[in-house]
This record gives C-alpha cells, structure tokens and sequence, in this order.
C-alpha cells in the first residue's frame, strides 16, 4: 500500500490507507508507541487485510498527531485517548509546541490571517523575534503548523487545518510550505492543500520554498498563482514575502449578478428608451465577466506573470460589478411606466 495519497483528488485522499510503520512516522511516535495505545486504550481501531496488516485512514492520523502532540506535552494517554478529534484540536490550540501555536488562540471574529505552515524549520523561522518584528504589522494570525505534507494532507481532509475557525472569505489566507526538494508529485499535493483552504475561505496566497529540484515543478505552482523561491531567504524576504502588499487577493471579488443566460436575454431585450444601451452594457458586462476568468486561469510562466495575471483579474471583477451595477440602472429605466 502507498503511504501517500495516490492522486491531487481530494476525494482519493479521503479514502486513502497507511500501514502502521508510516503512520507512525506521521504521528512521530514509534511502533510499539502505537500498538500499546491501541491495545491498552483503543485509541483508533484501523481495519486490518487478510495477511493482517493494520490500514489506518487520515483520520485516524489526525487523531494520533493531536494524541502525540498532547502527551509529549504534558497530558496523560488515559485522559485524552477516548476524546474527540474536535476536543483534541481545541487542547492542541491551547499548546505553545515550540513557538508555533498559540498559547491562547485569538478568537475567531479578532482573527484576520490564517497561516497554514508546513515544515518545523520554517515555523521556527516564523517565531523568531526578528519575523515576528517584521511582520508586526501584516495582521493578526492563527497558525497551524505540520511536519510535512503527508501530515497536512491528511489532517485536512478533517478540517484540522482550519483551527476551529469558520469559514470566513475575510480572511487572509497564507500557506507556507518548506521542502528540501520539490518535484511535481509535491507540486500536485501542495495545489491539493491549497484547493482544502480554498473550500472554506476561497483564495489562498501559497508560499513554497524549496532547496532543489526540477524547474518543471516550480513552474506548475507558479502557473497557480504561487509565490515560489529557492533558499535561503532572509528574514526580510521571507517577511515581505508573507505582507498583506504581496498576497495577490484579499477578499473575493462580489460574485456575478447576471449569469451567461440571463445578459444574452438582457441583450436580446427590446428597449423602452431610443437607443441600445442595455444591449451594449449587458455585452460589455459579459466580455468583462469572460476576460475574468480566462485571467483567474490563464498560464504564468514566471512569479512576475502570476502577479500580472491576479492584477487583472482583480481589476476585471472591479470593472464588471461597476457594468453590473449600470445594467441595474438601465433595466430599472427600462421598465414600462
């Protein structure tokens, strides 16, 4: 059986399988750790195959991360082991594990940056004084941070990764990610971690920053609109890189009043006024609304193309509900006295 996700599918990803040797990697616990848990308090109880081999699910992961987390951490296997997994998320919150969480999580409502931090190194590069200081004015953040993708992967898939927050499209949302190397089996599980945040909080400004590894793969997360970069970076890169200047969207844009069906009908719509402004307006409005997303999915070649591409992107919605809002006007004069 793989020990990774065997597709970008999140769906497949829900559905997948671990053997107790990698799942114990996951959870940094060892394999006697885990058969004593499951024996002595039952902490998960993975299906096993024919040969006898235990196959644990991604939540059973989650739960043995948090269980390892708060036991390493002080609490007692006996009194955690039979909690939920939204109980253990919510003492986990409450850890200060080596900088990287908050002792005392803000609330939700007084939350405005939810970074999601994959790699122990970078998350300590986060704490330091010295980013902390640089970033004192980027916003209010909530983190989360995983071991490595595997790790994130699977605790997402269960909403982990949200920390409690609901979904909230106001927020900033910053997924930072440290590799070693980056091939394209980790670009397409990075675009799947992305496409988990992208389902509670719509637009995600990724960051990955990778030692080695084919250019190929750095381009399919640039394509993405992904900031991408090699290491080492400096603390004031790193900071201006994570400042609200350079996440390329903050808020979605408002979504389309009028769909493809509804302008082709407004076009199409006698007038009750001497010229044909609606038909033109409402044609303007649907090149505007077309131009949007061919520029929210169109190629990037490099991070300065991905910046041009969100650029226009964002400023085509702007244009598009000023259109709508004239199209509005227009049907209102439209209407029969």
């Amino acid at each position: 059986m793989p020990t990774t996700p065997a597709t970008p599918s999140q769906s497949r990803t829900a559905d997948a399988r671990f053997r107790s040797g990698a799942v114990a990697r996951m959870a940094n616990l060892s394999v006697n750790t885990l058969r004593i848990w499951e024996r002595r308090y039952q902490v998960v109880a993975p299906p096993q195959t024919d040969s006898g081999h235990r196959l644990y699910s991604p939540h059973d992961v989650a739960r043995l991360t948090l269980l390892a987390q708060l036991t390493a951490h002080g609490h007692a296997i006996g009194t955690v082991a039979k909690r939920s997994l939204p109980d253990l998320q919510a003492l986990a919150l409450q850890l200060d594990v080596a900088g990287h969480i908050h002792p005392t999580p803000p609330d939700a409502a007084q939350a405005d940056v939810l970074r999601v931090v994959v790699g122990r190194n970078i998350a300590r590069r986060l704490a330091s004084p010295a980013v902390v200081r640089l970033l004192a004015s980027s916003g209010n953040p909530q983190q989360t941070v995983y071991d490595d993708l595997t790790q994130a992967l699977a605790a997402m898939v269960h909403g982990q990764a949200q920390s409690g927050l609901q979904a909230d499209m106001q927020l900033i949302v910053q997924l930072v990610v440290q590799l070693p190397s980056l091939q394209a089996e980790d670009a397409d599980r990075i675009a799947q971690l992305a496409q988990c945040l992208q389902a509670g909080h719509g637009r995600v400004h990724g960051l990955v920053i990778y030692g080695f590894g084919p250019e190929h793969a750095a381009q399919a997360l640039l394509a993405r609109g992904m900031a991408v970069r090699r290491s080492p970076l400096s603390d004031r890169e790193l900071a201006a890189l994570l400042a609200p200047s350079s996440v390329p969207v903050k808020r979605l844009p408002t979504p389309r009043r009028f769909d493809d069906a509804t302008l082709a009908m407004l076009s199409a719509q006698a007038s009750a006024i001497a010229c044909e402004c609606q038909r033109h307006v409402a044609e303007l409005t649907q090149q505007l609304a077309d131009f949007e997303s061919y520029s929210a999915n169109c190629e990037s070649r490099t991070a300065a193309d991905a910046q041009l591409h969100t650029y226009l992107n964002q400023i085509s919605a702007q244009a598009r509900q000023l259109f709508e809002d004239a199209l509005d006007k227009l049907i209102r004069e439209n209407q029969p006295a």
